[in-house]
C-alpha cells in the first residue's frame, strides 16, 4: 500500500503527463515524465518535464487537539523545451499550461486540501545563452495523523 505522499506524487505525476498538444494544450512539457532526474536529458528526450518532491513540513492543524498535523509537500517542476522551442515566450506558455493544468483540481482527487503556487522562474541553457524552459515549485497542503505515512 502506498503512503499518502506517494499517492499524492503519483496524481501530480498523472496530471503534468496530460499536458500535450493532443489534449490541447500548446506545450507538450507532459510528453515525458522523469522523477528525480540526477543526470543530464538528451536532447531525444525533449520537450519534457522533471519532477521531484524534496521538501516536506508540517504544521499544527486549526486546533491543536484534531489530531492530525498540516503537510506541506513541496513538488519542483522543471518544464524542459526542445531546442527549437528554446524561447522566453515558448517557456510562459509551458508553464501557462502547467497553471492551467493545476487548476483543473487543486485537491488532487481529494487527497488534499489545496495547492499553493510557490515560485517559479525560467531557466537558462547549460552556456547561460538562451532561455531552455521553467521551474515551478508549488505546495501541496493536506491532513496527516502524527507518524502515520
Amino acid at each position: 500500500m502506498s503512503n499518502k505522499r506517494q499517492l499524492i506524487f503519483d496524481q501530480v505525476k498523472a496530471r503534468f503527463a496530460t499536458i500535450t498538444t493532443a489534449n490541447g494544450y500548446p506545450s507538450n512539457v507532459g510528453q515525458k515524465i522523469f522523477e528525480w532526474q540526477t543526470t543530464t536529458v538528451d536532447k531525444a528526450s525533449l520537450p519534457c518535464t522533471l519532477l521531484s518532491d524534496p521538501v516536506e513540513t508540517a504544521s499544527e492543524g486549526e486546533s491543536k487537539n484534531a489530531g492530525l498535523l498540516t503537510r506541506h509537500l513541496e513538488i519542483e517542476a522543471s518544464l524542459l523545451l526542445a531546442e527549437a522551442n528554446q524561447t522566453a515566450a515558448k517557456a510562459r506558455a509551458a508553464l501557462e499550461d502547467v497553471i492551467k493544468a493545476i487548476g483543473t483540481d487543486q485537491k488532487w482527487n481529494n487527497l488534499a486540501r489545496r495547492t499553493v503556487p510557490v515560485s517559479d522562474e525560467l531557466k537558462l541553457d547549460d552556456e547561460g545563452l538562451r532561455i531552455s524552459g521553467v521551474r515551478m515549485r508549488f505546495n501541496i497542503e493536506y491532513g496527516r495523523v502524527p507518524w502515520e505515512a
